[in-house]
């Protein structure tokens, strides 16, 4: 396996954990929990960056947006979460902390995205619901408004954010990511991603 795949594979799996983590966590009752798991992989993920003050300000850029997103969703009512709420009009801890690790995409496993504006919208307006598919199937969230709605909703806001974040990632400087042991595998990487 070459460093990047491996980079990519260990980037998809720091993210896949945290997001299992939010998820059950904020299910069943133990939102901190799940939170606090979540951001120790964001960290972890930070700690292994090349260039980590980018890619902090990166995924600040995107916690705080998204907490914007989604409270907003949920105060419209196309989306309920069922624990975790530190202020009744913002979106649950857990859930920032999920867009924190999301934000830990763009420049590594997704970075083959980057420039292809109605890629990341067709992949947005798809993988935002699917995502959240899975997270009502674990007892995450719920449609208050129906789920026609609330998945309708989420195809639209998703089309625009995922191009909207991959933009901002391909312009932070951290763009393409690397995490530190690539370069001593192979010497410096390159490509996307790299």
């Amino acid at each position: 396996m070459t460093p990047l795949a491996a980079a990519r594979l260990v980037n998809l799996a720091l993210y896949q954990g945290g997001w299992l983590a939010c998820v059950l966590g904020g299910a069943r009752g133990r939102p901190w929990l799940g939170s606090a798991a979540g951001l120790a992989l964001v960290l972890v993920h930070l700690a292994l960056v090349e260039r980590r003050a980018e890619e902090t300000k990166l995924v600040a850029l995107a916690a705080l947006a998204g907490t914007a997103v989604d409270s907003a969703q949920q105060a419209a009512g196309t989306v309920a979460l069922p624990s975790g709420h530190y202020a009744a009009w913002l979106c649950p801890a857990w859930l920032t902390v999920m867009w924190a690790q999301f934000a830990t995409l763009p420049c590594h496993s997704l970075a083959w995205f980057a420039g292809r504006p109605v890629t990341c919208a067709l992949l947005g307006a798809a993988g935002g619901p699917l995502a959240f598919f899975a997270g009502e199937r674990l007892g995450g969230v719920t449609f208050p408004s129906g789920r026609a709605v609330g998945y309708g909703v989420l195809a639209l806001v998703w089309a625009a954010v995922f191009p909207l974040l991959m933009h901002f990632a391909a312009r932070s400087g951290a763009f393409p990511g690397r995490y530190r042991w690539q370069q001593t595998a192979r010497g410096p990487a390159s490509g996307p991603g790299g």
